[in-house]
């Protein structure tokens, strides 16, 4: 009696004698972030950068949501007072801000204004 033969076995391709390089850990380039703030930790951050990041972020006066448009009354009442209404889309709603405004304390220093101009009670909000 003959032994059965063995059917062949594949072995891996061996390992290259030298190792790739590593790559770098961050994948920024491929996945850009929303914010620069994203890519630096704050200890890391020049001048420069913070001037970027205290850019985007831009604050706003919100007077209205809404599920429909909102109309065109509306929208030449908040223009007839000097503003000039941003809409944003969020979700199912249909926001209505002025602005922008370069920080918080001064969107919020505004609100009187808004009120007595627009008869509105806005709220200070940050652009994303």
């Amino acid at each position: 009696p003959h032994p059965t033969p063995k059917p062949p076995v594949h072995k891996a391709p061996a390992a290259p004698k030298h190792p790739a390089p590593a790559r770098p850990a961050a994948t920024v380039a491929k996945q850009p972030a929303k914010h620069p703030s994203a890519l630096f930790h704050s200890r890391d951050k020049t001048p420069r950068q913070r001037r970027i990041e205290a850019e985007m972020k831009r604050y706003y006066i919100q007077v209205g949501s809404f599920k429909r448009p909102p109309t065109q009354k509306f929208l030449d009442k908040i223009k007839a007072q000097g503003y000039t209404p941003v809409i944003v889309n969020a979700g199912n709603m249909i926001k209505v801000r002025v602005g922008p405004y370069p920080s918080y304390t001064d969107a919020k220093a505004h609100l009187p204004e808004i009120k007595q101009r627009l008869g509105i009670a806005g709220f200070v909000v940050r652009s994303r």
